[in-house]
């Protein structure tokens, strides 16, 4: 009796696991900013995509120039590495630099 009670209950786990984690994976991509600007979803953003995602607080030409500056192996797409290291930043000079 103990051994379809522990064959189903496998089976839940083994159903459930896989639904938790692509329910984790949506979450995700609905809150990280990466995410946010990867819109196309290619795991990579373009100048277009970057320009869009920082819109509303910066110009166009100012984000193409942020853009290039991040894009460090000069692919023409930022990875989540690139992208990671412009968070934060906004461009301006602190006093004293």
């Amino acid at each position: 009796m103990k051994t379809p009670l522990l064959t189903a209950t496998a089976l839940a786990v083994l159903i459930a696991l896989p639904i938790a984690a692509r329910a984790a994976e949506d979450d995700f991509a609905k809150t990280h900013p990466f995410a946010t600007a990867d819109k196309d979803g290619d795991k990579k953003i373009s100048p277009d995509e970057y320009v869009a995602y920082v819109a509303p607080k910066t110009d166009a030409a100012a984000a193409k120039e942020k853009f290039a500056a991040l894009d460090k192996d000069h692919d023409g797409y930022l990875s989540r590495e690139e992208f990671r290291a412009g968070m934060g930043t906004k461009g301006k000079k602190k006093k004293g630099d």
